[in-house]
């Protein structure tokens, strides 16, 4: 049993990095949304 709870613990160790990276990505992603807001494209088109 003690062999199984090692394991196990690994697998969630390695879940929670995934997640991690998973908000990671979102967060970037949602900041490049945020850049290019419809403000700043009515401005390089009026140049």
């Amino acid at each position: 049993l003690a062999d199984y709870y090692k394991d196990s613990r690994k697998v969630l160790e390695r879940a929670r990095i995934i997640k991690k990276r998973a908000k990671i990505r979102k967060k970037k992603h949602k900041r490049r949304t945020r850049r290019i807001s419809p403000k700043k494209r009515t401005r390089i088109s009026r140049r």
